[in-house]
């Protein structure tokens, strides 16, 4: 059904907009052209921003381009506008869009990039005969959702008193306060050094390699065609054993066992950043949650410490 005006009456009693600005003609007032110009001017400078980066027939098989701005995570693009881009002809749909280093692409007649690459869709062209028949608009689609920062936006946590110890392959019971970990647990939760140093972390003793589990559900824009990456920091107690972790990892219920690790390149009693990458292959579709289980690395001489986990993977 078509949208319908106001009443002819409340029309002809609009004096302004108050959102843009726009002012109303009255009737009779004169000269007629000059208040016509400025309804224009008002209304350009309303419409203004509605222009950039439009696509437009510039007859033949040539489209413009018109310039505009935009966001690419924190870094801000220009696009200074173009003109003379030839299109193939007798193409039912050429996918127009700017990729993420401001270059346009008219070349292309499958499909859009997936959504998980950066890019600006700017429209979908029909040639035939040597001429442009259709040009449909798609800059809509980025009006509501902005670009994922480059890299691996998504985040989630693990906050290390959520950890339970595992024992046999299982959380141990009630006696044993179902796993949670204390100053007297294995490993040991602690202030690295009472009031001086109140970081929380996680202690094993030398020789030491009593697991710990942790499960999160995943987030709806988790992209499962991209890796998942654990991260932790982690250093070692001495200088002879280095840190890190095995990683045993389950998605959903039923899942198979996925193994990973990750570990210091060389001994280091100085925190540092690791990070095992679970493959986006070992993540199945519709994946909710994952349970992954820490068995630290080999460490008969040193302790380890850990005093930060969580996950980073890429949004779609």
């Amino acid at each position: 059904m078509a949208e319908v005006y106001p009443s002819d009456n409340s029309l002809l009693n609009l004096v302004s907009d108050n959102e843009t600005g726009v002012e109303y003609i009255e009737t009779g007032k004169a000269p007629y052209y000059l208040e016509f110009r400025r309804l224009l001017y008002r209304l350009l400078l309303a419409t203004r921003r509605g222009n950039d980066l439009r696509v437009f027939d510039e007859g033949g098989l040539d489209v413009g381009v018109k310039a505009g701005q935009f966001w690419n995570g924190s870094t801000l693009v220009e696009y200074q506008g173009s003109s003379g881009n030839t299109l193939a002809d007798n193409k039912v749909a050429i996918y127009i869009y700017i990729n993420s280093t401001g270059m346009l692409v008219t070349e292309e007649y499958t499909s859009f990039p997936v959504v998980s690459t950066n890019h600006i869709r700017l429209a979908v062209v029909t040639t035939s005969g040597g001429d442009i028949t259709a040009i449909t608009d798609c800059r809509g689609q980025h009006l509501f959702q902005s670009f994922a920062p480059p890299g691996k936006p998504g985040f989630i946590p693990v906050f290390l008193i959520s950890l339970r110890e595992v024992i046999s392959n299982d959380i141990p019971n009630a006696a044993a306060l179902g796993g949670q970990l204390a100053k007297d647990t294995t490993p040991i939760l602690e202030f690295t050094s009472g009031d001086t140093d109140s970081c929380l972390r996680l202690n094993w003793a030398a020789g030491n390699q009593d697991a710990v589990v942790l499960q999160v559900p995943l987030p709806p824009d988790l992209d499962t065609s991209s890796d998942l990456e654990l991260h932790c920091r982690v250093a070692s107690g001495g200088t002879t054993d280095k840190a890190g972790f095995d990683l045993d990892t389950y998605f959903n219920e039923g899942d198979t066992k996925v193994e990973d690790a990750c570990e210091q390149a060389s001994v280091s009693t100085t925190y540092e950043e690791l990070s095992a990458a679970i493959a986006a292959a070992d993540i199945p579709a519709g994946a909710q949650t994952v349970t992954i289980e820490l068995t630290p690395k080999t460490h008969a001489t040193d302790a380890m410490y850990c005093t930060a986990i969580w996950l980073e993977y890429i949004k779609v």
